[in-house]
């Protein structure tokens, strides 16, 4: 069994993607263009919450969880606009 968990961390490290530490992250690059873009548009820029990095449990949460409170958060602000006129 230690043979396995050995060979299995050697492999991670060997191909497991290293993290980029120069120049700006992916959410950074995102971020920015979805400003610029709402202010282009002349668009109140909101910065969204912090997202909440781990679950109830302390455990890092997964993309189920994080699309699910996605889903929630839209139909949220879809229902309590249910009654304005939107223009797009």
């Amino acid at each position: 069994m230690k043979a396995l968990k050995r060979r299995i961390r050697r492999l991670e490290q060997k191909l497991a993607p290293q993290p980029a530490s120069k120049g700006p992250s992916a959410v950074d690059i995102l971020r920015e263009r979805r400003r610029r873009r709402l202010e282009a548009a002349g668009q109140p820029i909101e910065e969204p919450a912090p997202a909440q990095l781990a679950s109830g449990a302390g455990r890092p949460r997964n993309v189920v969880e994080i699309l699910r409170q996605a889903y929630e958060r839209n139909r949220d602000r879809a229902g309590s606009n249910h009654g304005e006129v939107t223009s797009r």
